[in-house]
């Protein structure tokens, strides 16, 4: 069921591109907010500043137009996932990102990490913000996102220093339900609609997930039955473990959550016709199984 070892998923430096070029034109990470790589809110690749020679993307402007989307090849959900760049904010300015939970910009924010003109900043997740942070203005800086999609956790790490922690379902908001991550946004913006001047380079996606320390699941003799269904499932294996159990939909969407069942459990459920899965896990351990509801 499970790959072994950690994975590096891409890495971008726009150092094999043109200087003046659009970044959502020119790199296969990147697009934009409207989707338009190449129109108003597309970043441009700058030599300028970068952390590796010779090129970055210059986020610029105030409350946009730059409105830069990089967008990872899927939608994770059920990983350890590492989200690493470099990031310069030019002196007397501002910077700001988020983490999109979808491909599709627009469908959910999980944090927003702010860097005010001052060299403070800040991460605003679970409906709050955390505790403010230093940076350095004139200088690259290391940025590190990551999301345990297993135990729902992010953190963002500042130059190896972990700023702060949250639950990574709930969101900016504090009231989202999705626990997955697809994309980072690269907006001109800043604290207090501070105008915003920054450089980001050295884009990493990596699959940090332990694989080597799950449990191959899939040996135990799981049994559900019927499928398809149109009122329940029964769901059957064959030791004395306790799982928690969860149903969602293609799209990563929680629907039906039973808590921690041992064998011989009855699912029923009310869901509309289609195509689900449901999700067997314990601390290390998880398993999937398609639900074809009639």
């Amino acid at each position: 069921m499970f790959a072994v070892a950690q994975t590096t998923v891409f890495e971008e430096n726009f150092d094999a591109y043109t200087a003046g070029s659009y970044a959502g034109v020119s790199s296969s990470v990147m697009d934009t907010w409207s989707l338009n790589p190449g129109g108003a809110d597309d970043a441009l690749i700058s030599d300028a500043q970068s952390s590796s020679a010779s090129n970055s993307v210059n986020i610029v402007g105030q409350s946009g137009p730059i409105d830069a989307i990089c967008v990872f090849p899927e939608i994770y959900n059920a990983a350890e996932i590492r989200f690493s760049m470099k990031m310069y904010i030019v002196a007397g300015s501002a910077g700001y990102f988020n983490c999109q939970e979808s491909t599709s910009p627009g469908l959910g924010w999980k944090c927003d990490v702010f860097f005010a003109n001052n060299g403070t900043g800040y991460v605003a997740a679970d409906g709050g913000t955390g505790p403010n942070f230093n940076y350095t203005q004139d200088s690259w800086m290391d940025v590190v996102v990551e999301a345990n999609l297993f135990t729902d956790q992010g953190k963002v790490f500042i130059n190896g220093t972990e700023v702060h922690s949250f639950t990574w379902s709930t969101g900016v908001n504090g009231s989202e339900t999705y626990n997955r991550w697809g994309g980072m946004n690269f907006y001109a913006y800043g604290p207090n609609d501070e105008a915003a001047n920054y450089y980001i380079d050295d884009l990493k996606l990596e699959d940090i997930t332990d694989y080597t320390s799950f449990t191959e699941l899939d040996k135990i003799d799981l049994s559900i039955f019927p499928n398809p269904s149109n009122a329940a499932f029964n769901i059957q294996w064959n030791n004395q473990e306790l799982y928690d159990l969860k149903v969602i939909d293609v799209s990563g969407k929680e629907v039906l959550k039973a808590g921690k069942i041992g064998s011989g459990y009855q699912l029923e459920h009310a869901l509309s016709s289609g195509t689900y899965f449901a999700v067997l896990s314990n601390e290390k351990e998880e398993i999937r199984r398609k639900l074809i509801v009639q």
